[in-house]
């Protein structure tokens, strides 16, 4: 199974169909995606604590495996000023990678000719001009790409082509996640394989010592199947 999580304000946004019925076809596997619509949680008033309770929800979800998550950058649904609106979208991305370091992120806008360098030019967390900045955070965060909203499919669909190592980790630990560590030897051993992909998932150390060791030896260094 294929997981895309879709952070867009539209009610039903008009490329998933389409999106979905390509990956289906191409890659012969189902795919499930779940929607977080910002309008649910932003009112328009700018409360602060409107967009914590979104980046809340963010959180939650990020904790999940999802193989890629894509966030709109202009929030036109909502009634507040357009850099705000993008620092939200910036800030989705950062509190979504704080929890999920395996997962491949794409932000996207109808209009990427207008929304990037706006994005670039102002930082709205620090109140002034600050590019440098706001380009170390699209670094930090893990954003793989900006992709014009009318491509958002086809951008999903290649980027599946090749998915980063670490994603595979967490999709084999997660298909398996009933799974036990069983090998006597193993400092993880009885730990579930869920709770060694929530692990991998946030590169906590837990988490980089299962990963590197997967690297190493591969599961047959978590799982005895002699017995």
């Amino acid at each position: 199974m294929i997981r895309i999580l879709v952070i867009d304000d539209a009610e039903t946004p008009e490329f998933l169909d389409d999106m979905c019925r390509g990956i289906e076809g191409g890659y012969h596997v189902p795919v499930r995606t779940e929607h977080i619509n910002p309008t649910k949680f932003l009112s328009g008033e700018g409360a602060d604590q409107e967009i914590a309770a979104l980046l809340s929800e963010v959180q939650r979800r990020a904790n999940d495996c999802w193989d890629v998550v894509i966030v709109d950058i202009r929030l036109r649904e909502i009634d507040r000023p357009e850099d705000e609106l993008l620092e939200v979208s910036l800030s989705i991305a950062e509190r979504f990678r704080a929890e999920n370091r395996a997962a491949i992120v794409l932000l996207y806008s109808g209009n990427l000719s207008k929304s990037i360098p706006k994005l670039i030019e102002r930082d709205a967390s620090s109140k002034k001009s600050g590019s440098e900045k706001v380009l170390k955070r699209v670094f930090l965060a893990g954003i793989s790409g900006f992709v014009e909203r009318d491509q958002i499919g086809n951008e999903v669909y290649s980027v599946l082509e090749d998915p980063p190592w670490l994603l595979c980790v967490d999709r084999l630990l997660t298909r398996n996640a009933k799974l036990k560590v069983n090998v006597e030897e193993s400092e993880f051993k009885e730990r579930s394989f869920e709770d060694l992909a929530t692990a991998v998932r946030r590169q906590n150390p837990f988490g980089r010592r299962v990963a590197k060791l997967i690297a190493e030896f591969g599961v047959a260094s978590l799982v005895d199947l002699n017995k």
